[in-house]
């Protein structure tokens, strides 16, 4: 009887320890719980998820960085079917990177003070130092009320014929030629002119690439993003032969 009473009592504690040991496991798990809570808060403050970019957050500063590769149809020792570009396998049609764009709203494109910058580059087998294979660009602007503008500094420039670009506002389509003999020197750019609206379409850095020009000689980039607007973001078509229109 004392061995049953014995055993019985063991099979007591043994639960009731079973029991604080649940209670604890408990206490944990809220805990946590708990802390996730307070953790996924704080990111979402500093880190979110716009059209598939991270863009980090510093009080008003918000940041990203986009890298990719050009299609351009691929090479052919034989003789391609494009005359101007023989060894090009299939001709792409134009591509079109939009590197960052502002929405407008009726507060505009952004407020007084709230500024963007854009460093960009392209290269061939990362061979920035070696002429022809790299093109270096970087934009520094301002988005508020109806403009969206700004300096075009230009580092390097590959060749040319390979890269321009392109604007599309209300008042009409434009490209300009990114030559050699550029090099070296700013360009000022409205990509959104004043007087067309401060609440009217989409205002993007759009860079528009002659894939032909690397067809043997593959183009992959990387571009870094600072912007300050509310209006402001990575676009949704990052790379694309669609050519980009300031109503969409």
């Amino acid at each position: 009887m004392a061995i049953e009473q014995d055993i019985a009592e063991l099979v007591q504690a043994s639960n009731n320890l079973t029991g604080v040991v649940d209670g604890k496991m408990k206490d944990i798990d809220k805990q946590v719980a708990d802390k996730k809570v307070l953790i996924d808060q704080y990111l979402s403050n500093v880190v979110s998820n716009i059209n598939g970019v991270d863009v980090h957050k510093q009080g008003r500063v918000k940041t990203y960085f986009i890298q990719g590769n050009l299609s351009n149809g691929g090479y052919t020792k034989d003789g391609g079917p494009d005359d101007l570009f023989p060894v090009c396998a299939a001709p792409k049609s134009p591509t079109y990177l939009n590197l960052i764009e502002f929405i407008a709203s009726s507060a505009g494109f952004g407020g007084g003070g709230d500024m963007f910058r854009v460093e960009f580059m392209i290269t061939h087998r990362g061979m920035a130092a070696n002429t022809g294979y790299t093109n270096h660009l970087i934009f520094t602007g301002t988005s508020s009320s109806d403009s969206v503008a700004g300096l075009l500094e230009l580092k390097k420039i590959a060749k040319n014929g390979e890269l321009s670009l392109f604007i599309s506002e209300p008042s009409g389509d434009t490209e300009v030629a990114l030559t050699r003999d550029l090099e070296g020197t700013a360009l000022p750019v409205s990509f959104r002119s004043i007087g067309q609206g401060r609440d009217n379409g989409i205002a993007r850095v759009t860079l528009k690439f002659d894939t032909r020009h690397h067809c043997g000689a593959a183009r992959s980039f990387g571009a870094n993003v600072m912007y300050t607007s509310d209006k402001g973001r990575p676009s949704v078509a990052r790379v694309t032969q669609i050519k980009p229109t300031w109503e969409e």
